[in-house]
C-alpha cells in the first residue's frame, strides 16, 4: 500500500510543506504571544477548514471528495492567505502571481496529520482543562501511525503520544489505563532504542505504582482500619516501584557508560519513595552512594568554571543524549545554550537531593544534624534562584548575594559571559528540572528551617520562617489567579494545589508554637485555619488532614483541661490515621493522657502493645519517646530500670535529635527519679543534690527559651522540694505562672461558641 506523499506530485509537496511549516510556525508564535486559542484553531486549520466571519480570517472551502484510504484533502483560497501580515515575504513573491485567485489543493500526509494533532494535544493539555479532546486528537495521531510503527519518525511520535495519554489518564484518576498506556509506552521505546524515552517511562512507572498504591490504602484505613494489610501492601508496591527504578539504573550501566547525572537521579527518586513508605533499612547507603557522585561532579564542573574547555563528561550526555526527544531543539540551540541548560538541570538536582536527605532526617528525627545540610539548602536554592533570574537581562550576570564573596561574583561574572549567549529570546530548557516554580521552593526552604528550629527551641527563628512562607504562598496564590483571570493551566493548578497543601503546614505548626506558650486565641485560630482549608479543599488531603486536625484539637483541650473530649479526639485521630509514626504519635499522647489521669495500668497496656516494639526503631523519635515512657511507668515500681530508660532517652535526645521540649521533659523526669529515692531529702548526698539542681535548671532554661508555661511551672514544682530552696519565691512564681494560665483558659471560656466549636469538631466531615 502507497503512503500518501507516493501519490502526492513533487509541486504539490512543496507546496504542502510550505503550507504546512507555515502554520506550524504561525501557531508557535501565537503561543509566544499568549493566544492560545488562537495557535489552537491556527492547526485545526490543518486538518478541518469551516468558515468563521467573526474569528477566522482564512476563507475554507472544504473538499468533499472522499480521497479513500483516508485521505484528507484541503483547499485553502491564496488571496486571503497574502493578507497575513506575519506570512513570509519569500512565500508571497513566489506564489503571488500564479496564485492570485487561484484554489491551493493541499494534503496531509498521515505523519504531517498525526504531528499537527499532537501539536494541538499538547496545546490543550497544557493550556486549558480540554482533555477530552487532547485525548481525542492523540489516539486518532496514534491510530493514524499504527500502519508503520517500524520508522524512526513514526515511533518517535508515539513516544510522545504516550508521554501526553498518561499525564492525562493520571489526572482523570484512571489508573487501570495508564498501566497500559505504560506497558505501550515501553514497547515503543525498546523499538525505537531510545534509552531515553525507556529511562522516563520506567520512573513514570514506578510513581504510578507507589501512587495508586497510596490512594488505595487511604481509602482502605478510612472504611475499616486496617493496618496490617496496608504496612503489607506498601511493602509490595514499594519493591514493585524499586523494580522499575532498578531497570532504568541497569540500563544507565550498562548503555548510558554509568552517567552520574542519572545515577544519582534515579537513586534519590529510590530514596524518596522509601521515606514515603518509611522504608529507612538501605537510605544511608543510597544517600551516602548519591554524595559521593555529587561530589564528584562537583569537582568536575569547579574545574569546567576554571577552564571552559574541560566540559564535565556528564555534561555531554545532558547536551546530546536527548536527540531523539527533542530533536527541533537539539539542532536549533548552540554548545552555549546546552551547557547553559546542563548546570541548571545540575543545580536543581543538587537541590532535589538535597531536599531529600533532610525530609529524611527530620523524619527520622535528627535535628541536630542537618545544620549543615539546611545551610547547602539555602546556598543551592540561591544560587538556583539567581541563575534562573540571570535571564531576565538576557545575558549572564551574577545577582549580589550574601552568600558570595566580591572576588567569587568577578569571577563567575568573566567565567559565564564567556560561555553563556546573551540572547534574549533564549530560554532555558534544562534536561532535568522541578515541577514546581522557584516560589514553591522557597516556601518549601522556609518551612523546613522553620520545623528545625521549632524542634531546637529557636521559637523566634521558627515564627519569623512560617510567617514568611505564609506571605510567599499567599502572594503566590494571588500571582497564579490574577494572571489568569481564573482560567489557570493545569501547572498553576498543581503548583496551587501544592501550595495550599503546605499552607496548612504551615497553620499546624504555628498552632504547635502558641499552644506551648498557651497563647490559646491564637492556637484556636489555627485551628480553625487549618480546617477551613480542609473543608474548601477536601480532595487535597486524602493523606491525614483531618487526623491532623482532631490531634490539635486534643491538644488544646488538653491545655485547657478538658481531658475527656481530649481523649475524643485522639481517638478519632488515630481511627482516621494513615501514617504509621502520626497514629504512634497519637497513642503516645494519649498514654501521657492516661498517666495524668492515673490511668495507669491502661498506659502500661498501650505502651506494651505499641510502643515497646519500637525501642529500636530507626525513627529516634518514636524511640525517644518509647524509653521516657517506660521509664516513667517504671519511675515507682522499678527506679533502676526507670534510671537506665531515662539515661538512655537522655544521652539519645542530646546526642542525635536535638529536640528541646523533649530534652526538657526528659530532664524533669530524671530528677523527678532521683528524688524520689530520698524519702528524707535531708539525708541526699551533695553532690546528688547539685546534678538535680544541674538537670533542673537546664530544664528551666529550655522552657523559657521555649516559653513553654506548662513545662516552666512543672521544673519550678520539682525544684521547690529540694532542700536549701527558696521555697517562698519558687512558689510565689508558680503561683503567678498559674494565675496566667487560668486567666488564659478563662478567657477563652467566656466564650462559648469556641468551645462549642471545638465539640462539634467531633462530627467533622460525618
Amino acid at each position: 500500500m502507497n503512503n500518501r506523499e507516493d501519490i502526492i506530485p513533487m509541486i504539490e509537496q512543496d507546496n504542502n510543506k510550505i503550507i504546512i511549516h507555515f502554520m506550524w510556525v504561525t501557531s508557535e508564535q501565537l503561543v509566544s504571544s499568549g493566544e492560545i486559542l488562537n495557535a489552537i484553531k491556527c492547526l485545526e486549520s490543518l486538518i478541518r477548514f469551516r468558515e468563521d466571519s467573526e474569528n477566522d480570517s482564512l476563507g475554507i472551502n472544504n473538499n468533499s471528495n472522499g480521497g479513500g484510504g483516508g485521505d484528507i484533502d484541503y483547499q485553502i483560497l491564496h488571496n486571503s492567505v497574502k493578507n497575513q501580515e506575519e506570512i513570509n515575504q519569500k512565500v508571497k513573491n513566489r506564489f503571488n502571481k500564479k496564485y492570485s485567485k487561484e484554489i491551493i489543493k493541499f494534503r496531509l500526509t498521515s505523519l504531517e496529520e498525526a504531528i499537527t494533532r499532537i501539536k494541538i494535544a499538547e496545546l490543550l493539555f497544557q493550556y486549558t482543562h480540554n482533555f477530552n479532546d487532547a485525548r481525542y486528537n492523540l489516539e486518532k495521531s496514534a491510530l493514524l501511525l499504527s500502519a508503520d510503527q517500524q520508522s524512526t519518525n513514526s515511533l518517535e511520535l508515539l513516544c510522545k503520544i504516550s508521554f501526553f495519554l498518561i499525564e492525562i489518564f493520571y489526572n482523570g484518576g484512571a489508573t487501570n489505563l495508564v498501566k497500559q498506556e505504560i506497558k505501550k509506552s515501553k514497547r515503543y521505546a525498546k523499538l525505537l532504542n531510545s534509552n531515553e524515552w525507556m529511562l522516563y517511562f520506567l520512573i513514570k512507572e514506578s510513581y504510578i505504582v507507589l501512587k495508586s498504591n497510596t490512594i488505595n490504602n487511604n481509602n482502605n484505613s478510612n472504611t475499616n482500619g486496617n493496618n496490617t494489610n496496608n504496612n503489607t501492601n506498601n511493602n509490595n508496591q514499594l519493591k514493585l516501584s524499586h523494580q522499575s527504578l532498578d531497570q532504568a539504573i541497569q540500563i544507565v550501566n550498562e548503555k548510558l557508560n554509568s552517567n552520574p547525572f542519572l545515577l544519582v537521579l534515579l537513586t534519590t527518586i529510590k530514596c524518596h519513595y522509601s521515606i514515603m513508605h518509611f522504608d529507612y533499612s538501605t537510605l544511608n547507603e543510597m544517600l551516602e552512594y548519591c554524595f559521593k557522585l555529587l561530589n564528584e561532579m562537583n569537582l568536575k564542573v569547579s574545574e569546567f568554571n576554571s577552564d571552559a574547555n574541560k566540559i564535565p563528561e556528564f555534561f555531554h550526555y545532558l547536551m546530546d543524549g536527548f536527540k531523539s526527544t527533542n530533536s527541533i531543539i537539539q539542532q536549533s540551540r548552540s554548545t552555549p545554550i546546552k551547557i547553559r541548560d546542563s548546570i541548571l538541570s545540575f543545580k536543581q538536582l543538587k537541590v532535589y537531593n538535597n531536599l531529600v536527605y533532610i525530609i529524611y532526617q527530620i523524619r527520622v528525627g535528627s535535628f541536630k544534624s542537618i545544620d549543615q545540610q539546611i545551610q547547602n539548602l539555602q546556598i543551592d536554592l540561591q544560587e538556583l534562584f539567581n541563575y534562573l533570574q540571570l535571564f531576565n537581562d538576557g545575558y549572564i550576570n551574577i545577582i549580589n548575594s550574601p552568600l558570595s564573596t566580591t572576588v567569587q561574583l568577578q569571577q563567575q561574572q568573566q567565567q559565564q559571559q564567556q560561555q553563556l549567549p546573551q540572547s534574549k529570546d533564549i530560554l532555558a530548557i534544562p534536561i532535568f528540572h522541578l515541577t514546581c516554580g522557584p516560589q514553591y521552593l522557597s516556601c518549601v526552604c522556609y518551612v523546613i528551617c522553620a520545623i528545625h528550629s521549632r524542634a531546637l527551641g529557636e521559637q523566634e527563628k521558627a515564627i519569623y520562617c512560617l510567617e514568611k512562607s505564609q506571605q510567599l504562598i499567599d502572594s503566590q496564590l494571588n500571582f497564579i489567579y490574577n494572571s489568569s483571570e481564573a482560567n489557570t493551566t493545569p501547572q498553576q493548578m498543581k503548583e496551587s494545589r501544592a501550595l495550599v497543601r503546605l499552607k496548612f503546614l504551615v497553620y499546624e505548626n504555628i498552632f504547635y508554637i502558641k499552644i506551648t506558650s498557651m497563647e490559646l486565641d491564637q492556637s484556636f485560630q489555627q485551628i480553625k485555619n487549618c480546617v477551613d482549608i480542609f473543608q474548601t479543599y477536601p480532595t487535597l488531603f486524602t493523606d491525614g488532614a483531618e487526623s491532623t486536625i482532631h490531634y490539635m484539637s486534643s491538644i488544646f483541650l488538653q491545655s485547657i483541661g478538658d481531658f475527656q473530649n481530649s481523649k475524643n479526639h485522639l481517638n478519632l485521630s488515630i481511627n482516621k490515621c494513615t501514617r504509621f509514626d502520626t497514629q504512634i504519635q497519637c497513642i503516645t499522647r494519649l498514654i501521657f493522657l492516661n498517666i495524668y489521669s492515673g490511668q495507669i495500668d491502661r498506659a502500661t497496656v498501650l505502651v506494651n502493645d505499641y510502643l515497646s516494639p519500637l525501642s529500636n526503631h530507626p525513627q529516634l523519635i518514636l524511640r525517644c519517646t518509647t524509653l521516657l515512657l517506660e521509664g516513667v511507668l517504671l519511675l515507682y515500681n522499678s527506679p533502676e530500670l526507670a534510671k537506665n530508660k531515662l539515661r538512655e532517652c537522655l544521652n539519645l535526645s542530646n546526642n542525635q535529635i536535638g529536640h528541646a521540649q523533649l530534652t526538657c521533659n526528659i530532664l524533669n523526669q530524671l530528677a523527678k527519679l532521683y528524688i524520689s529515692l530520698y524519702p528524707n531529702l535531708n539525708s541526699m548526698p551533695e553532690q546528688t543534690e547539685q546534678n538535680i539542681r544541674s538537670m533542673l535548671d537546664s530544664s528551666l532554661s529550655l522552657s523559657n527559651i521555649l516559653n513553654d508555661l506548662n513545662g516552666k511551672t512543672s521544673t519550678l514544682n520539682i525544684l521547690s522540694n529540694l532542700p536549701n530552696s527558696n521555697s517562698d519565691s519558687i512558689r510565689n512564681e508558680i503561683k503567678d505562672l498559674l494565675n496566667k494560665k487560668e486567666e488564659s483558659i478563662s478567657n477563652f471560656y467566656s466564650n462559648s461558641d469556641k468551645k462549642q466549636y471545638l465539640l462539634n469538631l467531633l462530627k467533622l466531615n460525618k
